[in-house]
């Protein structure tokens, strides 16, 4: 009895799988086919105009190969807070004898780097070809001692890449919470209050985040460094940095990585504590 009732239980998980699988297919099918006849038609309008088709070849790769990457990226960082996430809300029931549910992890990573990477890719690849096709100047800035090229070619691609990963650290911890409500809230809203979020392990997993996010957020300080080059003078139009900003700004862009660090780490450990809690504005 009980091997019949088993073997219905798999032939009906196989159809339901079936029935989400196979339209899914279908429409990426279509959505390729629909793509592939783009480019194609893309192809033989540039070689009737002048055999340009190896030019937009070469940049539609690198655009797939931006996508690619940043897809993988994002879906990384979200695959591992998720299995995250189901650990620590696993064992939360498991200590307060809840019932069990399966927790699928992998379907909004896939979802949000999809999302991620397509709005990502553009901004990097036009970046990209500033810092491909980089070359010095033969002069460099009174204060920081780099060449003109750098902050022509080579500093907007690093920021564009500091700015996609700060985003998303910064999603993930959006994420992650909503990832803890959704399971908490609505999947098991009848055991749900607000002293719940308060366990160590649920609210250290978030903790862990914000810190990381800090510690990103340092590496800003870099390019704000820099930055004092961009300065302007109201009312004056004059591009450049000034007394103030080489006197006060230049040293406090300059200690200021090591301050945010350091406040991080210590607002970590009373966080974690339960000694005090610190808001952080910074």
């Amino acid at each position: 009895m009980n091997e019949n009732i088993n073997v219905y239980d798999l032939k009906n998980v196989k159809f339901r799988v079936r029935k989400i699988i196979i339209p899914i297919v279908i429409i990426v099918a279509i959505i390729s086919l629909i793509i592939a006849m783009n480019v194609y038609l893309n192809i033989i309008e540039l070689n009737e105009i002048g055999q340009f088709s190896g030019i937009y070849l070469k940049n539609l790769f690198t655009q797939i190969g931006f996508f690619g990457v940043s897809a993988v990226f994002i879906f990384i960082v979200l695959l591992l807070a998720s299995i995250f996430v189901r650990k620590n809300i696993t064992k939360y029931y498991e200590e307060h004898s809840l019932p069990k549910r399966k927790i699928n992890i992998f379907i909004a990573p896939v979802v949000f780097a999809i999302i991620g990477a397509f709005m990502s890719k553009e901004a990097l690849f036009l970046k990209y070809l500033q810092f491909s096709n980089s070359t010095d100047f033969g002069k460099t800035d009174p204060i920081f001692n780099k060449d003109i090229g750098y902050y022509i070619f080579q500093r907007p691609f690093l920021m564009e890449i500091y700015n996609i990963i700060s985003s998303v650290w910064f999603f993930t911890i959006i994420f992650t919470i909503g990832f803890y409500l959704i399971l908490l809230l609505i999947e098991y809203k009848e055991f749900f209050n607000f002293e719940t979020i308060k366990v160590k392990l649920l609210y250290r997993h978030n903790l862990i985040n914000v810190a990381v996010f800090f510690f990103i957020k340092a590496f800003s300080y870099k390019f704000k460094n820099e930055g004092i080059l961009y300065s302007t003078i109201p009312g004056v139009n004059v591009q450049g940095a000034s007394y103030t900003d080489v006197t006060i700004w230049l040293q406090y862009f300059k200690f200021a990585p090591y301050l945010l660090i350091l406040i991080t780490i210590v607002s970590m450990i009373f966080l974690l504590r339960k000694s005090c809690f610190f808001v952080v504005v910074f």
